[in-house]
């Protein structure tokens, strides 16, 4: 199975496409599925649920999974969630969603750690919720790894590869595969 990891439409306030387009170019790219994560900002529990009902319908060729962005209150931390059953807030403080996401054992990773040096930020009890840490996001990294990546791998993080895509001029041929 082919999955493009941290993907963002335009339910993102800085997405470009709409569900239907996210499902059909990934999937005209060979993916099975999208774990996408709209950022916090814009969302309340109501638009959550209209949200994961909008993925559902969305999903014409390729599944889009639902996920939330969720970004502390500066915008230095953030971390996306899949499997969350609702909505946590709009830029809260960390700690609140990584208690979430440990009672509902949820998916979810430290995106980005060099960006805003956010690894600084990094609560070591937070290794025990959360799945993985970004070691690459094509956004933020470029073409190399996190320069971090041995700060969080030493915490006891599984590195993942994400995209961060908002459009196409950010397509890159990096996926996950699960067997």
């Amino acid at each position: 199975m082919r999955i493009a990891f941290h993907v963002h439409s335009d339910w993102s306030y800085d997405g470009k496409l709409s569900l239907p387009e996210v499902s059909r170019l990934f999937a005209r790219r060979g993916y099975d599925a999208v774990m996408l994560c709209e950022h916090c900002r814009t969302f309340s529990q109501a638009r959550w649920i209209e949200y994961q009902e909008a993925c559902e319908n969305g999903s014409t060729h390729a599944v889009l999974i639902p996920g939330i962005e969720y970004s502390d209150p500066d915008n230095v931390v953030h971390i996306p969630t899949w499997g969350l059953s609702d909505f946590v807030g709009a830029e809260i403080p960390t700690q609140e969603v990584i208690d979430r996401i440990a009672a509902e054992q949820a998916f979810a990773v430290f995106a980005h750690p060099a960006r805003r040096n956010a690894w600084e930020r990094f609560q070591s009890e937070w290794a025990n919720a959360l799945t993985g840490y970004e070691f690459w996001n094509r956004k933020t990294d470029g073409f190399a790894p996190s320069q971090r990546w041995q700060e969080m791998e030493a915490k006891g993080l599984k590195p993942m590869l994400a995209l961060d895509y908002h459009s196409d001029r950010q397509r890159m041929p990096f996926v996950l595969r699960f067997s």
